[in-house]
């Protein structure tokens, strides 16, 4: 009983700490580069916490997903356990059904 009371603990306070990382995006005055690089932190940070057996999940929105440094790390993530949803109005070069991609059940 206590050990799932810590879990809970550890995964509430793993979500806060996450948001708090997530709210901290660079000011406006930052370049495109920048942001790419903290995108991709934020990705590897949830494929880290699915390594380690915590929920990690990925939602994103965006207008087209064409960047091959995201891409590969949305692969990896994808490998590591993260559930990845996302939803892209214009072109896309992440492939699903690809080998790289990890399936799970819905």
């Amino acid at each position: 009983m206590r050990d799932q009371q810590d879990w809970l603990i550890n995964r509430d306070l793993s979500w806060l700490e996450f948001n708090r990382r997530v709210l901290e995006i660079p000011s406006p005055g930052i370049s495109a580069t920048g942001l790419r690089e903290h995108f991709i932190v934020l990705i590897q940070t949830e494929a880290e916490q699915a390594r380690m057996g915590r929920p990690a999940r990925i939602i994103a929105k965006v207008n087209s997903l064409i960047d091959a440094a995201i891409i590969e790390q949305l692969y990896l993530a994808s490998q590591a356990g993260v559930e990845i949803d996302l939803i892209v109005r214009g072109m896309c070069g992440l492939r699903p059904e690809s080998k790289m991609c990890r399936r799970t059940s819905a």
